[in-house]
């Protein structure tokens, strides 16, 4: 898709033969329940390559009147990044693709991208040091954009609660 003679994003379009779900299933953690004829479905899912088509895809979306939905591994267990029974029509916007992980021991920092998960960071960080680590959740397929906003509690929860 292109607007404005910049590359927007990869789209998939959901019909009757091809479930959206298929590519999520694919590459990241899916709910069957998703595959019910009577769920609703998203418009479009927008598989960003880069961060600036993250910001198009929400552009390209409030043009068209569509609601969001942001998916980052899809562990959510009511499935709000899938679906959505009241905002329709929508679309979910996968940053699958934005898996960057850098860890810079010097400044204790680490810039991760939000398709990332928590297996990634977790091997980033043991390849740069053998002492820091990151209070994330145990189960590595947990997408970080999710859990750093909020959506999960890590392993060192109890320490500091």
């Amino acid at each position: 898709m292109v607007s404005g003679g910049v590359a927007c994003c990869h789209e998939i379009r959901a019909s009757a033969t091809y479930h959206c779900c298929d590519r999520m299933r694919a590459a990241r953690h899916c709910k069957i329940w998703f595959l019910e004829p009577a769920v609703p479905k998203p418009v479009f899912i927008f598989t960003p390559l880069h961060e600036f088509h993250v910001q198009a895809a929400v552009i390209f979306s409030k043009q068209l009147g569509f609601h969001l939905r942001v998916r980052s591994g899809g562990h959510d267990y009511e499935g709000f990044s899938y679906v959505s029974r009241i905002e329709s029509p929508f679309v979910v916007i996968d940053p699958v693709n934005l898996r960057l992980v850098e860890i810079d021991i010097k400044d204790n920092t680490a810039w991760v991208q939000a398709g990332a998960n928590n297996g990634e960071v977790y091997n980033r960080i043991a390849q740069k040091s053998k002492v820091l680590g990151f209070p994330a959740g145990i189960w590595a397929t947990v997408g970080i954009g999710g859990h750093i906003t909020g959506g999960a509690y890590g392993s060192l929860l109890q320490k500091y609660a």
